[in-house]
C-alpha cells in the first residue's frame, strides 16, 4: 500500500535524510493539514523476504534492533547548530559531546569562527546561550558556559563548551537550599517537593522509573542544589540520574533494570554485529564477587540483608548505611545494584555510526556484541559523539559480566 509523505510547504526544503522527528523545529501546519510523521528513506526488508526501496518505513517498535551483517553501512549524516531562541544558525568546524551513566546531562564542546562570538555568547552578564545541536535528525539542547579564543595569523577560533539544559539546576546556576520532611512522603514525593520553589514547580519534571518507597517523617534532611536532591535519591534507589535531551524533564533509572546475571535470558534493545563497529577495545575488571550485602537506615529504616538467590551468601560486601532506607522496596533495589557491580567484567568500548535504526545509543541499553562468534550482552554506560563534517561516529561503553555458575 502506498504511504503519502507530507513536508511543510513553507520551508521549501526536501525532507532530511533519516528520521523526521516531531520534535523537528517545523511550524505548525495550517488548520486542516497534518503532516505526516515519521518519514524515513531506508532499504525495508518486506515479509516475504525480499529487500527493497520504500519510504517512510519506521522501524518496528519493542523487541530488539537487529542490525545486519553487510559488506557496506551507508549513512548519509547531517548536523546543524542554532540558537535555541532565534534559530539562527551557527557555523562549526567540529562538534563532540559524551554523556554516562554517571553524569545526569550531556558535556559538550565546540570549535567555530571567532566571527561567531556574538551569537554564542550573551551581552547581559549571567545569561547564558542556549543552542540546539541536531545530529543524524536527534536534537539536543546544549548551554554555552565557557568561552575561548585561539587566535594566530591569518585565522582566530572560539572553543566553546558547556553541558545540556539540566545545568540550570545545578551549580553555579541553581541556589543552595536545605531541604527536609516534616511529615511521611514517598521518595518521588521528596523529589517533586525539591523542584518547587514556596510550593511553586520551577518547571521541570519527572519521569520515574523505578520502585518508589515511603520515607517516614523526619527522615530526609539535604542540603544543596535541585540536581543534588534528585542524585542523592536516585542514588539511594541504586539508580542514576539522566535528563532529557531537549525537554525540561529528570529521568530515574535504575543502574540495574535487571541483575546482570539474568542478562543471558533477556531481550536486548539492540544487537550489534563487529561488522558495523570500526574500532573495539575491552579492558577486563575483577572485582569482589560479592553476593550479600547488608543495608541499614537510621533510627526510623530497616537492616535488610540483600543476597543472590541460589548461592550461599556467604561473601558479603560492606554495609551500606543509608538514612533513606525505610522500606524493603529501596534496600532491594540498592542491593541489587550493589551485588551488579561484582565480579569478572569486561568494559568493551564500540566505535560505530549514528545508524537511523538505532539513533544514539545512550547509558541503559542493553546491547547485545557478537564478535567471532561470540556474543556477548551487556548495558551501555557511556556514549561519545564526534562530528567533523561529513563524518559522525558514536563511542559506546559496554558493561559485561562473566559471572560464575551459581
Amino acid at each position: 500500500t502506498a504511504t503519502p509523505l507530507a513536508a511543510p510547504h513553507a520551508h521549501m526544503l526536501p525532507l532530511p535524510v533519516g528520521w523526521w522527528q516531531a520534535t523537528y523545529p517545523w511550524p505548525e501546519p495550517p488548520p486542516g493539514v497534518q503532516y505526516s510523521s515519521p518519514v524515513q528513506l531506508v532499504f525495508c526488508r518486506a515479509a516475504d523476504g525480499t529487500t527493497r526501496l520504500v519510504f517512510g518505513c519506521p522501524p518496528a517498535t519493542g523487541g530488539t534492533v537487529v542490525i545486519p551483517i553487510q559488506e557496506c553501512y551507508v549513512v548519509i549524516n547531517s548536523f546543524s547548530l542554532v540558537r535555541a531562541d532565534t534559530g539562527e544558525p551557527v557555523d562549526v568546524q567540529d562538534f563532540s559531546a559524551s554523556l554516562d551513566a554517571d553524569s545526569w546531562c550531556w558535556g559538550w564542546s565546540a570549535s567555530l569562527p571567532a566571527a561567531s562570538m556574538p551569537l554564542v555568547r550573551s551581552p547581559a552578564i549571567g545569561d547564558h546561550v542556549e543552542l540546539v545541536a541536531t545530529l543524524n535528525g536527534t536534537p539536543l539542547h546544549l548551554v554555552v558556559e565557557r568561552l575561548a579564543r585561539d587566535r594566530r595569523f591569518g585565522e582566530a577560533w572560539l572553543k566553546v563548551s558547556g553541558r545540556g539544559r539540566a545545568a540550570w539546576l545545578a551549580d553555579p546556576h541553581a541556589p543552595v537550599a536545605t531541604r527536609y520532611n516534616a511529615t511521611a512522603r514517598t521518595a518521588r514525593q521528596l523529589l517533586d517537593d525539591a523542584l518547587m520553589v514556596n510550593g511553586v514547580s520551577i518547571g521541570w519534571d519527572l519521569d520515574w522509573r523505578v520502585t518508589d518507597w515511603l520515607v517516614p517523617a523526619g527522615s530526609w534532611s539535604h542540603t544543596g542544589t535541585y540536581m543534588d536532591a534528585a542524585t542523592r535519591i536516585a542514588e539511594a534507589a541504586g539508580a542514576y540520574v539522566q535528563a532529557h535531551d531537549t525537554d525540561q524533564t529528570l529521568i530515574i533509572l535504575p543502574r540495574y533494570p535487571v541483575a546482570p546475571w539474568h542478562w543471558p535470558t533477556q531481550t536486548p534493545d539492540i544487537d550489534l554485529p563487529e561488522d558495523v563497529c570500526e574500532v573495539e577495545g575491552i579492558e577486563w575488571q575483577d572485582k569482589p564477587a560479592y553476593n550479600a550485602v547488608w543495608i541499614a537506615g537510621g533510627e526510623a529504616g530497616r537492616r535488610d540483608r540483600i543476597r543472590r538467590a541460589g548461592t550461599a551468601a556467604d561473601r558479603n560486601a560492606q554495609t551500606i548505611v543509608d538514612p533513606l532506607a525505610t522500606d524493603p522496596a529501596m534496600t532491594l533495589q540498592r542491593g541489587t545494584a550493589a551485588l551488579g557491580d561484582t565480579g569478572r567484567q569486561a568494559h568493551i568500548t564500540l566505535r560505530l555510526p549514528v545508524l537511523p535504526e538505532t539513533g544514539i545509543i545512550r547509558p541503559g541499553k542493553l546491547v547485545r556484541y557478537t564478535e567471532s562468534g561470540t556474543a556477548r550482552i551487556g548495558i551501555s554506560r557511556a556514549v561519545q559523539i564526534e562530528q567533523r563534517f561529513p563524518e559522525l561516529w558514536q563511542s559506546i561503553r559496554l558493561e559485561t559480566h562473566e559471572h560464575e555458575p551459581v
